[in-house]
Parts: C-alpha cells; structure tokens; sequence
C-alpha cells in the first residue's frame, strides 16, 4: 500500500495526472501480484520505490525527458529481462559478477531512497556553495520529515516491523494537519484521459 501511493505521487511529480498514474501502479501491482500466485511464489508485488524514484527525478525532472519517453526505459528492461530468463542466460549474468553486489547493490538503493525522502521533504535541499544544505526548521515539512523519520528510526531499533508503517501513518497524519494532504472527493473515479481513449 505504501508503495501504491509513494509511486503514484513520484509519477504525478513527472506530469502524470494522479487518477492515471494511480490506476497504473494499482493495475500492475495486482498483475505482478497475481503472476506470482501462479507460479505459487507468496508475495504481493508492487512497482519499486526505487526504481520509479530513478525514473522519475532523474530522467523526468532533471534531464528533461517527457513522462511517455521515459516509461520505455522499464518497458525495454522488462524485454531484456524476459530474454535473458527464456534463454537462461539470467544464471551465467549472476554467476559472472562479483559475490560482494549482493550486498552492495541493496545498501546503495536503500541509501538513495533514504536521501530522496529526505529531498522530498525538503530536509535535504540544493546550496548554491555546497552541494547540499539542511532545510529551515521553521518549514512544516522539515519538521514532519524529522518527527516521522525518528518515529521509523524507533521502531526499528525496538526491532518492531511495523517501523516503517508507523512512519508513514505519522508522517500522514501531520500532513493532514497541516494541509499537505487532502481527503479525495470521490472514492471512485474514471481516470483522467480514459473517456477520450
């Protein structure tokens, strides 16, 4: 679930209208979810955070690729990934690489998506004499992004599970009190766009 909603906002972010970009990541995650049922794998897939995150500030926002350009980097790798498993050559790619990017590569994409919630909230900002600043505390979204990332912080150190769902449910709540977040008007809604198709 938090998947579902971080993504459709990264997407919205790029220029994706919300409905849309919703009905998109709600549509592949029962796809992905049910293609694993088939193969009796006990998950429930949903677009990565990461991965989206990539996508959408660095092609979208940074680099100036339009939304439509830039879903053809995952649509393509999908292709690749589909030919490398139908031809198994998946095993002899994984066998050739080095044994510690088992551990690297998760690190590093955890690091990255630590630092995009910290930008997100405006905790980590741009410094035209440095590379990066810390955010004024008088900004009620620095404050929100403090108090949910310590709540996150002590869930996990009472190794609680839950650290991360608590987080958000914070991070949530302070949002709605401050304004960030409204209620939507309709709890169910054609996508933008879908009528014209």
């Amino acid at each position: 679930l938090v998947n579902i909603m971080v993504v459709t906002i990264m997407w919205q972010k790029a220029g994706v209208p919300f409905n849309g970009a919703y009905t998109a990541v709600v549509f592949s995650s029962i796809l992905g979810t049910m293609v694993a049922a088939y193969y009796k794998i006990a998950v429930s897939v949903a677009p990565g955070i990461v991965v989206n995150s990539l996508l959408c500030y660095d092609l979208v926002i940074c680099q100036g690729y339009t939304w439509q350009q830039t879903m053809t980097v995952p649509f393509l790798a999908g292709l690749l990934i589909l030919f490398l498993v139908y031809a198994n050559l998946h095993r002899k790619l994984v066998s050739i690489l080095p044994q510690y990017l088992e551990t690297v590569i998760p690190a590093s994409l955890g690091i990255l998506l630590v630092y995009r919630g910290l930008v997100m909230g405006r905790l980590v900002i741009g410094d035209p004499f440095q590379l990066t600043a810390m955010g004024s505390l008088n900004d009620p979204l620095v404050i929100i992004t403090i108090v949910s990332f310590v709540a996150v912080m002590v869930f996990l150190s009472c190794k609680k599970s839950q650290g991360l769902a608590v987080g958000l449910l914070v991070a949530l709540v302070m949002s709605f009190i401050n304004g960030y977040v409204e209620f939507p008007a309709y709890i169910f809604s054609v996508p933008e766009g879908f009528t014209d198709t």
